[in-house]
C-alpha cells in the first residue's frame, strides 16, 4: 500500500462494516468510565482500529527506510536534497 494513503481508513471501513456503529455510540463513549467499557462500544473500536492501523503503517514505513537505505547504500540526506531540488525545478518551471 502507498505510504501516503492512510491504511487506517481502509481498516476502519472494514471494521465499521463488521461492528455497525450507531449514533447512540457517541453518548455511550462519553458515559464509559473505563477502557474496558469503551471497548464494548462499536464506534470506539472503529476509531481505535483506524488510529492503531495508521500508527503501525507510519512506523513500518519509517523503520523500512531506516533499515533498507543503509543496505542499499543510499544516503537519505542526499535523497531528500535531490528530491526537493527536483520538486523546486518542476514547480518553478510551471510558473516561469
Amino acid at each position: 500500500m502507498n505510504p501516503l494513503v492512510a491504511a487506517g481508513w481502509f481498516a476502519a471501513i472494514v471494521e465499521a462494516r463488521i461492528r455497525k456503529p450507531a449514533p447512540a455510540d457517541f453518548r455511550r463513549i462519553f458515559e464509559a468510565e473505563s477502557f474496558s467499557q469503551m471497548m464494548k462500544v462499536p464506534l470506539f473500536r472503529v476509531v481505535l482500529v483506524a488510529a492503531l492501523a495508521n500508527l503501525g503503517s507510519t512506523l513500518g514505513t519509517i523503520l523500512y527506510f531506516m533499515f533498507i537505505f543503509p543496505v542499499l547504500g543510499i544516503d537519505p540526506g542526499v535523497l531528500i536534497t535531490q528530491g526537493l531540488s527536483n520538486m523546486w525545478s518542476a514547480v518553478s518551471g510551471i510558473f516561469s
